[in-house]
Order: C-alpha cells, then structure tokens, then sequence
C-alpha cells in the first residue's frame, strides 16, 4: 500500500473543493453585475419618446421630452405679461417693440440694434442681426402635418412635450424669412415663439430655457366694506316687484314701475336718479353673473371693472364699478343684491375711471340698497 495515498486524496478533494467554490464565486459576482446594469437601465430616464418606441399611455408620452435648454446669461431684462400670465428673459441689448395685427390677441417683437432686413418687396430676409417675436393667436395651434402645410417650407419638424403642454417646433423658410419656431397649446390659444434667422437657434434656447407659464393676476377685488349711507329713518316704502320692497326718499322723487322695474327721477333734475331691476338668478358668482349679461370681454374685465363687497346697514352686496372708457356710455356699474333666485341691480351713477384708478360711489344706490327686503 502507498503511504501517500491518503494524502493524495485530501489533496485532490481540497483542489476539486476550491475549484467549486471559485465557480459558485463568479456565478455570483456575473448575476450581481446583471442587476447593477438592470437598476441603472431602470433609473436613467428614456432619452427618447415616439409613436414606435414609446409606451401607449396617452397623448404626452408620443412627444419627445422638452430637450435640456442652456442657461441664459445673467445680466438679462425679463419680459413678463400678467394679461396672458407669462414671462421669459431677453438679452439686455434688445429693443422691444410690440406689434399686433388685426388677427392677433397679442404680438412683441423684440430685435437687436444691427438688424437689417433685404429691401425686397419679394421678401424680407435678415442680413445682420436677430429678431425673436412671440406672437398669441386665440385658438388651437395647426398642425401642419394634418392640414398638409408640412410639404411647404417646414423642416426639422417635430412635436414635443414643452413643460407639460403639447408643443410643435420646427425650421420654416418663406418670403418672410428663415425662422426656427415653437409653437405652445395651452389654454386653446397658441404661442408662438421665433427667431430669425434660424441660424441664432442658440440664443432662442437660451431664452425658452427662462419662459415660464404664471398665475393669472385677479381681478382687483375690495374686501368687504361697510359702506355709509343717509339716514332712512323717514323714506317711504315702494314695490314694484312681487318679492321685493325698497324705500325712496319721501319727497322730492318720482317713481316709475315698469314691470319688476323701478325709474327713479328727481322733481328738481339735479339730484341723483336711479333705477332698480329685479331678474332671475340661477346662483353661482354674482360677478361672472353680471359679465355673461352685459358680455364684457373677459381680455376687459381687469381693466374696465372693479368689484367691491359691502354692507350697507344690514344688507350685503356686491358694487361693480365700471369704466365709460371700452364703448360710448361705458358699462352699466350696478350694485348687486342677491336672494335664493333673485338678484337686483341698483344703478344711480356709480362709476371707476381706468385712467386714474379712483372709485366714485353713489351714497343714493347705497342708501337704497340698505332698504332692500325680500317678501318670500
């Protein structure tokens, strides 16, 4: 017998053993190496979206992400429109010259000093210098790929998803220039926004990488105020609803019922008159109640209409104040009372002047108002 055979066996198995262990070893390090990259693929974002790669969960996901965007040097002006509630920043150097037409809501042009335009009457090219415009059209922004404009003039077309609002963006050569432009849908208006010529598409990022949406501004709105009146004590009680009784002063007054209507005139034709119309009222915002009815354009609300909740005694209501300044005899400035499905309007000459910003009350329509009561 071999005394070493023994030993040669322990050796054996030692080496057989480690081998095992050095398999088990990289088995496990190449199964840890496929997870890494897994969780790595998992948390990259997906540098790309579109109709074939992209996952079909709606109308974003077919756009391809807003692209990073440079940052703007410091130093800029910043543009910003409370009216249409947005703002960007622009190069510092730029003259800014605002330039709607008939079939625009809004339109700026801002270009630099050295800009010169070919002297063409069949175009209008840029030779030096840039012009970026923003111009807002009320309604939803085309598609050239759907209407067939695409064949016309567009290249490097492509929709994207701009700061979670469907966007459009695109190069366009025409008689009117060579333009890099992107077009916004929000809110069914459409913005525009373009440089030109194309070739200054740098300084165009720069200045949508600052574009940002803003909170529309509100209305002014006065908070409640109590407002003084004359003393009632003796006015006479009149009604020419069924539901609704007001009193006038005793004497030096007429009265006119005109169905649910009230003309009030004075005897000597210098003190204040006044009429009170008593309608319908389905609830909802006394506010919006009174702009659906004289059909003020909401682009004039903020500047032609100040709104103010009072208490006259013990009645509450809310003023309109209205500027003559949008149409001949301006809007009709009411104070409004509202009942379950009633509301009435008492005009006596209450007014705003959009020039200065004052508000003139009328102490009559206040008067009156703190004598209103409601039968039902």
């Amino acid at each position: 017998m071999n005394k070493h055979s023994g030993f040669s066996q322990s050796f054996y198995a030692l080496i057989i053993a480690s081998i095992f262990v050095a398999l088990l070893a990289g088995v496990y390090f190449y199964q840890q190496s496929k997870i890494n990259l897994l969780t790595q693929q998992v948390s990259s974002p997906t540098p790309h979206l579109s109709p074939n790669n992209g996952p079909s969960t709606g109308f974003l996901p077919q756009f391809t992400p807003t692209p990073t965007l440079p940052v703007a040097p410091t130093g800029w002006k910043t543009y910003k429109n409370d009216k249409y509630s947005f703002e960007f920043q622009y190069p510092s150097d730029l003259i800014v010259q605002q330039d709607s037409k008939p079939d625009d809501l809004f339109s700026i042009v801002f270009y630099s000093p050295d800009l010169k335009r070919s002297n063409n009457e069949l175009s209008s090219w840029v030779e030096s210098g840039y012009e970026f415009d923003l111009t807002i059209y009320g309604q939803k922004c085309n598609n050239p790929e759907k209407s067939g404009e695409i064949k016309y003039g567009y290249s490097n077309y492509k929709r994207i998803n701009f700061q979670n609002t469907n966007a459009q963006e695109y190069d366009f050569k025409s008689e009117g220039g060579d333009w890099h432009s992107l077009e916004i849908d929000k809110d069914n208006k459409c913005y525009i926004l373009g440089i030109t010529p194309s070739s200054k598409n740098s300084i165009f990022n720069q200045i949508l990488s600052t574009f940002k949406f803003t909170s529309p501004t509100p209305t002014p709105t006065v908070s409640l105020t109590k407002v003084k009146i004359m003393d009632t004590s003796d006015w006479q009680s009149h009604q020419c609803s069924k539901i609704v009784t007001f009193k006038i002063p005793s004497t030096g007054y007429n009265i006119k019922c005109n169905g649910d209507s009230a003309v009030i005139t004075a005897v000597n034709g210098f003190s204040p008159s006044a009429t009170i119309s008593v309608s319908q009222y389905d609830g909802g915002s006394r506010r919006q109640y009174w702009i659906n009815a004289m059909s003020v354009p909401p682009k004039e609300v903020a500047k032609y209409m100040r709104f103010q909740e009072s208490q006259y005694g013990s009645v509450v209501g809310l003023d309109i104040f209205a500027s003559g300044g949008w149409w001949q005899g301006g809007y009709a400035s009411p104070l409004l009372i509202a009942h379950g499905k009633t509301i009435v309007a008492i005009h006596a000459g209450q007014n705003f002047n959009d020039q200065t910003g004052e508000i003139s009350r009328s102490i009559f329509a206040d008067s009156i108002a703190s004598t209103i009561k409601f039968t039902n």
